[in-house]
């Protein structure tokens, strides 16, 4: 008898596991098989998109006019090449235009709203989120306290609606539809031949498109490796293998995205090429220009291989040096000799300067724990203030909307998502978690620091559209914050087309908005009160207090009003510059000092 349950025992559980028939395939038969005209195509992101198959999918298809429906959290390079290629009938994003070395809006997007040539269906992060995350879980639809008030619950009547909050009488949810792809591209950092895939944080939208798409996922890994190998390291396998259609090994597949492997063996980490984005940013300025670039490095490119041939070996080794913990070290102290170590100073470095130290008392006197960091300016002030508080013993959380959650940000790079912030986080996760819990969760003990391209007098933002004129970028997460956490502050250059009466299309209501920071003055609102009125100006040498408070008038598209005796705040010291001035030593947003 012991015989008998020993063979059982040597059949049953002694052989390797069998997950399946092998998915292993070429890009290229991949997206042949899988990937058809009239299809809603999800671009998945975690910390990186899966270009190795984006780029097949754009070759195949370039010119054709197959009519697809992009969903993508990020419409960036990949959105914009898609446009010119007039391969979109729509996109169902956050945001579409250039995202480095600042989020801004491309003319290729631009034009194709402007013509109507493509749909634009704008989300915020948490709330496209959310509908692919319903869409995965079976649902019809999921709550959500984003969105409402916004221009977004307008324009999307047909998947979002507002409803009587059940469990809290005469309170309002919004209701989000479930968003399904017909199929989904992701790439991981390794997978085995049957599908299951890990991924290594931050995990921004996660695989909920991925496990909600009708017909599963294509797969690109940087490396193959066994089932046993995904079992070592099961807590970062977050896609299963029954939802894959195919896996194809693809190294360096997310360039000119990056990767952190969290030293996983055998994946090595690379970094974002950010010089290769820059690339892009400024050739989509001509159309002749955009489409030799395009030629170049995706249509003539045979596969990714080439592609990446293409790249150089010179390229990918700086890449994987600059995604070294230490590489940032190494870089500021490049940068040293060149940084302006004194008092002189511009407006922008002055109102962010003023934004941090405002964030900084309101973070002490209300006691928030939590500092959501936004783009470009509003992120280095939020950057200041937290560096400043930290090291005086105050407890605060720094969190960035794709994940980051209680991170220290390292010097010489300003970008909101630099992967060299990644290993100082005290926690990795997705957007769910960032902006939907800890920012405008149960336990609010949160303020967020925003940049906008227009505000208006109630501290309403826009970020998305001129409606029928220009379409700027799209919310990304800043709807979330300005909807969720407990108060937001604003950081926004002092001009009349972008501090107006009354924003032509509401990306985030502004009734949490409580302050406004510019680079001639703050503005904030009454307790209890609306709209803005001036409590600081920038006192400007040489100039009286009228004649700052005159130029702030003159230069604001609202009547200012003025509350009491506005104070006089004081230029920035040399400290807090040289603090500044170590997160952006390229400049990239605190313009040039004059006389340079």
């Amino acid at each position: 008898m012991r015989e008998d349950f020993e063979s059982v025992i040597e059949e049953r559980f002694k052989r390797p596991p069998y997950g399946g028939p092998s998915k292993v395939t070429s890009l290229d038969e991949a997206v042949r098989r899988f990937v058809r005209p009239g299809m809603t195509v999800h671009t998945g992101i975690t910390q990186c998109f899966s270009y190795a198959a984006i780029y097949e999918l754009i070759r195949r298809f370039w010119g054709k006019d197959p009519g697809f429906t992009l969903i993508s959290l990020s419409a960036r390079i990949h959105g914009i090449t898609m446009i010119r290629g007039g391969m979109l009938k729509k996109i169902v994003s956050t945001f579409c235009g250039d995202v480095y070395p600042s989020p801004g809006p491309n003319p290729v997007s631009q034009k194709a709203y402007a013509d109507g040539t493509v749909e634009f269906e704008n989300w915020s992060v948490l709330s496209l989120s959310l509908r692919l995350k319903a869409a995965a879980m079976g649902l019809s639809c999921v709550t959500t306290n984003s969105i409402l008030g916004s221009g977004m619950e307008r324009d999307n009547a047909g998947s979002f609606a507002v409803a009587d909050d059940p469990f809290q009488p005469g309170g309002k949810v919004g209701l989000l539809k479930a968003l399904v792809p017909d199929v989904s591209l992701v790439h991981g950092i390794a997978a085995d031949e049957y599908g299951n895939t890990l991924f290594t944080p931050p995990y921004a939208e996660g695989l909920w498109g991925a496990m909600a798409a009708r017909e599963g996922a294509i797969v690109t890994v940087e490396r193959l490796v066994s089932s046993d190998f995904i079992r070592r390291h099961s807590y970062f396998c977050k896609l299963p293998g029954s939802y894959v259609r195919s896996v194809s090994i693809a190294p360096y597949g997310a360039h000119p995205g990056g990767v952190k492997s969290f030293f996983v063996e055998g994946v090595e980490s690379y970094a974002e090429d950010y010089d290769f984005a820059e690339e892009f940013r400024n050739v989509s300025r001509d159309e002749k220009k955009l489409d030799g670039w395009i030629r170049r490095w995706i249509l003539d490119c045979k596969d990714f291989g080439e592609y990446i041939g293409r790249v150089g070996t010179e390229k990918i080794t700086y890449l994987k040096d600059k995604a070294r913990e230490d590489a940032w070290e190494r870089e500021i102290a490049m940068r040293l000799d060149d940084i302006e170590p004194g008092e002189k100073h511009n407006e922008t470095e002055w109102m962010i300067v003023a934004a941090a130290r405002l964030l900084k008392r309101k973070i002490r006197g209300n006691g928030y724990r939590n500092l959501l960091a936004g783009l470009g300016m509003s992120n280095l002030a939020a950057w200041m203030a937290a560096c400043d508080l930290k090291r005086e013993g105050v407890e605060i959380s720094l969190i960035a909307e794709i994940g980051f959650v209680n991170y220290d940000p390292r010097p010489a790079d300003p970008f909101i998502f630099n992967h060299a912030n990644i290993p100082t986080c005290a926690m990795t996760t997705d957007a769910f978690t960032a902006l939907g819990a800890i920012v405008g969760g149960a336990d609010n003990r949160c303020i967020g620091a925003l940049a906008a391209a227009q505000v208006d007098k109630f501290g309403n933002i826009n970020s998305t559209m001129i409606p029928h004129k220009l379409f700027l970028a799209g919310s990304g997460g800043s709807n979330d914050v300005i909807s969720g956490a407990a108060e937001s502050l604003l950081v926004v250059t002092h001009a009349k087309d972008r501090l107006v009466e009354k924003v032509p299309y509401v990306t985030g209501p502004g009734a949490r908005a409580r302050t406004l920071v510019t680079t001639l003055g703050v503005f904030e609102k009454p307790e209890g009160a609306e709209p803005f009125a001036l409590t600081g100006y920038m006192a400007a040498p040489g100039k009286s207090r009228e004649e700052c408070i005159e130029a702030i008038a003159a230069n604001c598209g609202w009547k200012v009003t003025v509350a009491g005796e506005p104070e006089a705040i004081e230029p920035p010291a040399a400290d807090e510059l040289r603090l500044l001035r170590l997160f952006d030593p390229d400049r990239r947003f605190l313009d040039e000092l004059d006389g340079e």
